[in-house]
């Protein structure tokens, strides 16, 4: 696969996996997920699939969330994903995620850090 299409199928995946993350469609964000895939943040770490899906569906069964892709780095096998998630429709949350891809375009790892937080306007 050329990097070209390789970087297209991982674009699609991130839009998949964030799709899947705002509808809370864990079924849908497992059909991206490597089998060993993992995941750390700030309060979260969680290794294989199945324990990725139990950790993300907790995530967002605490709060009404919504992410916002504003950018995309991809850089074979990593990408880097800069984010506005709102919270509550009350905050708005700057965070990066570091993605890791395994060869069929699945994700293997996501890391995400932690950016400032500001109130929504009008809020």
């Amino acid at each position: 696969m050329s990097d070209a299409e390789f970087t297209a199928r991982c674009r699609r995946t991130i839009d998949a996996y964030m799709d899947a993350f705002n509808r809370r469609d864990m079924a849908a964000l497992a059909a991206v997920l490597d089998e060993r895939a993992s995941l750390v943040d700030w309060d979260v770490s969680a290794t294989g699939r199945d324990a990725m899906i139990a950790a993300t569906d907790k995530i967002v069964s605490g709060a009404k969330l919504h992410i916002t892709v504003r950018h995309v780095l991809i850089d074979r096998p990593h990408a880097v994903a800069d984010l506005s998630i709102l919270i509550n429709d009350q905050v708005e949350l700057e965070v990066l995620d570091l993605f890791e891809f395994a060869p069929d375009g699945r994700i293997l790892s996501v890391r995400a850090f932690k950016g400032p937080e500001k109130p929504v306007s009008g809020s």
